[in-house]
Parts: structure tokens; sequence; C-alpha cells
């Protein structure tokens, strides 16, 4: 566990009330090293397991992980897609057992691309870059519409939403006049 503070709000985080949306979870296959590595099975669901660090907080820096993602990515979106699933089948070699290792392949730029952007969102659970990754998505036009049903009522969260936007905290903005708040 660990809590973090400001002057604003207190927010306190405990892995084990992570819960992970079942299409996410279940997009693991069984030889997936992740699936055990990341999460734990919960009577309520699937928990996340912990950090990527090992630590009590969540991890935010750069890996290797992303840094091959990120390189196939850009691969797939200049034309190189072939190269793109290269550098993404080098990754999964080390992420899905050596029986269940079966080499992506893609037949063209957009297959290659919705391949190595579902390996990102399930590679990079919980390193805080989801969010970033759903608005320049959108922002492209991929409209992604994130829903959670909670207790029976479901939240929905639309493409290019201001509700993706933190408002600034007043005790910045007391610093600053001038600033307009950010629209929710």
């Amino acid at each position: 566990n660990c809590v973090s503070q400001n002057t604003d709000q207190y927010f306190l985080f405990n892995f084990s009330y992570y819960r992970i949306d079942t299409l996410l979870y279940n997009s693991y296959s069984n030889a997936d090293i992740r699936k055990s590595a990341f999460f734990r099975t919960r009577p309520v669901g699937h928990t996340f397991r912990g950090s990527y660090s090992a630590l009590s907080n969540e991890f935010g820096g750069l890996a290797i992980d992303e840094i091959y993602l990120n390189l196939a990515e850009c691969l797939s979106r200049t034309g190189n897609y072939n190269e793109g699933i290269d550098i993404l089948n080098q990754l999964l070699r080390k992420r899905l057992t050596s029986s269940g290792f079966i080499a992506v392949v893609a037949t063209s730029k957009e297959d290659a691309l919705g391949k190595i952007l579902l390996e990102r969102r399930k590679e990079l659970v919980f390193r805080g870059l989801r969010g970033s990754d759903l608005r320049r998505l959108n922002l492209e036009g991929a409209n992604i519409l994130v829903k959670r049903k909670i207790n029976s009522v479901e939240i929905t969260l639309a493409p290019n939403s201001n509700r993706y936007t933190f408002l600034v905290p007043q005790s910045v903005m007391a610093f600053n006049p001038g600033w307009q708040q950010n629209e929710r």
C-alpha cells in the first residue's frame, strides 16, 4: 500500500483492489506468462499482482519492453510493418512459454499496428500509459469508448472527452491567477 498526499486530495493505492477488465484478462493466452506474473485470481475476479518494479508504488519509468513496443509501432506506422512485427515477436518470445509461442504475422500496415497496439495494452498494464495512449489513438480517429460496470452502474468515457484532462489543482491555480482552468 502507498498513500500519496497533495493539498487537494488523498489517494490510497492498494494493488489488491486493482480489478482487471475481464476482456483484457481474457486476451492473454494460457501460454502467456504475463497472465500469472501480472494478475491474481480472486473470488471477485482478477486483480493486479503488483508493481512492475516490485515496490509498493506503481512503476512509472521507461523500460525495455516499452522501447520494443514503441519501435514496433513506429516501424509499422512508417510502412515497415514486417520489421515492426519482427520486433514484436522478439518481445513475445520472452512473454510466452517456448511451447506456446507462435510468431505473429501481419498482412498489412493496419493489421500490424492493431496487433502491436493490443500487445502494448497487455504489456504496459498499470504503467500509467493507457490514458495517454487512448488520447492519442482517439485523436487519430480510433474512437475508443471506455466502459466499466461498477455495482451495476455503467460508466463511460467517450473518445476525446474533456474528462481525459484533469483539473489543475486549486493550490496551483492560486499561484497563477491568469491561468484558465481546464474544461471538464
